[in-house]
């Protein structure tokens, strides 16, 4: 049997391997992709040089929830992360890459990281991305946004309804996450997004107002400028339309489902907690960031940097605290709520 998918041609059938087994062909933008069975019960994908490994994991009644981790550095924070929703959804991949969107190569393969994670079933796969270093306009953006597409598509071809593009340094509370799910699918939403729980440096200090620079009304707790696309219900078919964003600000790289129903949960209900500061090497983060296709950033990222670098909230406890890009940002200090540690 063959089938089509119309935006990306997707064909998938059955052919005979040379010893004379049956391998399953999936195409995707006319590539081919060869999906064969292991003796460890494990399922192995090639396209080129994206390299799949999975593990079938068992699925619950109703929605069926996949999420797919985005990884090139930041590791360090990935378990913790995993952590904290694993037990809510029902099926997660990282798609990762040894070559950075800017073209940096990693001094170690993340495979053999992510290896020990796919042994302890907090993962059930692995895709090895390489990123397109040709293209000529926003590189980092085009091959961000196809991590994401590749990671939505391979949570699609197990069984999941719907999805969610994850960073490594970002995490959820269980409750809230479940809570979210219920609403979800009773109210039959599309597509969705959260607010954003900023942490600067350390696990331990969270900020105020995340994001809420340019906010009409800083003291309403549910007003934020910038927000994190959240669950989305995965289509029939992937199709390249245009169609408007939602209405809310966020990274247009997880953008992928545009249609449909949409829900901005207020930040009491449920927020992403952000660590995006909270690196071994915050320079690496920076250097390869995507936001690095827009010259005009590039200025205030380092200024960013250097800010991070220079912050300890025992030097900076009076609120609100000013130093350097950071601006007026009060902060306060938490327990080390999903057990990151010291990084």
């Amino acid at each position: 049997m063959k089938t089509k998918d119309p935006k990306f041609s997707i064909y998938s059938f059955q052919k005979k391997a040379e010893n004379g087994s049956k391998q399953s062909e999936l195409r995707v933008l006319g590539l081919p992709i060869w999906s064969t069975k292991t003796s460890f019960g494990k399922r192995e994908t090639r396209m080129l040089g994206i390299k799949v490994i999975c593990r079938k994991r068992k699925r619950s009644h109703g929605m069926t929830l996949g999420v797919s981790y985005n990884l090139y550095d930041g590791e360090e924070l990935l378990e913790a992360s995993i952590k904290s929703i694993r037990n809510h959804v029902d099926y997660i991949n990282v798609v990762y890459q040894n070559v950075s969107n800017t073209g940096e190569k990693r001094t170690g393969d993340l495979a053999d990281f992510l290896k020990p994670l796919l042994e302890k079933g907090l993962i059930d796969s692995t895709i090895c991305y390489t990123p397109n270093l040709e293209l000529k306009a926003n590189k980092a953006v085009s091959n961000e946004t196809l991590k994401r597409v590749i990671g939505m598509r391979d949570c699609k071809r197990h069984g999941c309804t719907h999805f969610i593009s994850m960073d490594v340094d970002e995490f959820f509370r269980g409750a809230e996450l479940e809570s979210a799910k219920r609403f979800i699918n009773e109210h039959n939403i599309n597509v969705s997004a959260v607010s954003i729980i900023e942490y600067l440096k350390y696990p331990t200090v969270r900020l105020f107002y995340s994001r809420n620079i340019n906010a009409l009304d800083s003291s309403n707790p549910d007003e934020y400028e910038y927000f994190m696309p959240f669950i989305c219900k995965i289509p029939r078919f992937l199709r390249e339309t245009k169609r408007d964003m939602p209405p809310c600000f966020a990274d247009p790289t997880r953008f992928i489902v545009k249609k449909g129903k949409f829900w901005l949960f207020p930040k009491h209900e449920i927020a992403m907690h952000h660590m995006s500061t909270i690196r071994h090497d915050l320079d690496k983060k920076y250097r390869n960031s995507s936001c690095n296709d827009y010259i005009n950033v590039k200025p205030a990222l380092q200024k960013l940097k250097e800010s991070i670098l220079q912050f300890e909230p025992e030097k900076h406890r009076s609120l609100p605290n000013k130093i350097g890009f950071l601006g007026n940002f009060p902060f306060y200090i938490v327990d080390d709520e999903f057990g990151i540690g010291s990084v």
